[in-house]
């Protein structure tokens, strides 16, 4: 009942109110972890990073790493910086796996890291990621930041001059 409440929340209620919901989510997924899956190996890293850009599978990156036999194994439960604001002075609190960090790599070079970190990038052709950002902000894609306002922009315009907006969009 209470996943599907925050569901719910996360769909239809204005973005601050959606951001605490995926804060309060996160936290009870981390704490029933933390209770329940006994950690058999500690990883050797203090942070592990996932640094993204837009449609590259950062979903299924947050569902691999947030899966209770990736925790059993590591010992480093997931944090996404976007729901607490980027106000972390690190960025990513120590002990954890970082999701989605959505920035330049200049930002990234400059963001403090523990000793003992690693950090991967997943990138997917550059077609792909245009095509996929077009039809799901078209169609699918949940009222998150600037959607709404790129959705609208999209529908007033064909679909070759909606390709060309996006991929200058991109470029930003």
């Amino acid at each position: 009942m209470f996943n599907r409440t925050v569901m719910y929340a996360k769909q239809r209620a204005p973005e601050s109110l959606r951001v605490v919901a995926r804060r309060a989510q996160l936290e009870a997924h981390n704490a029933r972890l933390r209770l329940t899956v006994p950690v058999v190996a500690r990883c050797e890293f203090t942070n592990i990073y996932h640094c993204a850009v837009r449609k590259t599978a950062s979903q299924w990156v947050k569902a691999l790493f947030s899966d209770p036999l990736v925790y059993r194994y590591c010992g480093l439960p997931t944090y996404d910086p976007r729901f607490y604001g980027w106000k972390h002075p690190d960025v990513v609190p120590r002990d954890r796996i970082g999701l989605s960090l959505f920035f330049p790599y200049a930002r990234y070079e400059k963001m403090p890291k523990p000793a003992k970190y690693r950090a991967f990038f997943v990138y997917r052709d550059p077609r792909d990621m245009i095509v996929s950002s077009y039809f799901s902000t078209l169609k699918s894609h949940g009222p998150m930041g600037d959607v709404l306002e790129v959705r609208r922009a999209l529908q007033e315009k064909s679909k070759k001059d909606g390709l060309l907006f996006l991929i200058d969009d991109f470029a930003k």
